[in-house]
């Protein structure tokens, strides 16, 4: 059993006892807060997930959240190496990705550190002025 502090105990049974109020959910970027229920937001936000960094924020906040929301009774599934392949399969594709894209500069594995890896801070960022520099 997990243990809580006792404020996060008392701020998640205020959020539970006005969850008969809700009927909107929303998503916030860059302090902008986008109405899931609201048409314009929902087309600012297809348009905005064009972007590439801020496709991978939304969909890193949607596996975050489906890790948390879950079934209380519903017990974790059970590992399988066919469950494993894919999920090593989805993190190479992700991994090769930025590679291609030149902000990954390499992955090592370590004996008591596991997983580690170099990254060109600054990347995209670089890519996005040379891009709109070609634009124009």
């Amino acid at each position: 059993m997990k243990k809580y502090s006792l404020s996060t105990i008392q701020t998640a049974m205020t959020v539970a006892d006005a969850a008969e109020k809700w009927g909107e959910a929303t998503l916030q970027l860059n302090g902008y807060s986008f109405n899931l229920t609201d048409t314009s937001d929902l087309q600012l936000l297809e348009i905005i997930m064009q972007h590439e960094p801020c496709a991978d924020k939304v969909f890193e906040f949607f596996d975050q959240l489906r890790d948390l929301v879950k079934e209380p009774d519903e017990p974790e599934p059970e590992m399988t190496d066919a469950r494993a392949l894919a999920e090593i399969e989805a993190a190479r594709r992700a991994l090769q990705k930025h590679y291609d894209a030149g902000f990954l500069l390499g992955v090592w594995t370590e004996q008591y550190d596991g997983i580690s890896y170099r990254y060109f801070n600054g990347r995209y960022a670089e890519r996005a002025a040379a891009e709109r520099e070609l634009a124009t």
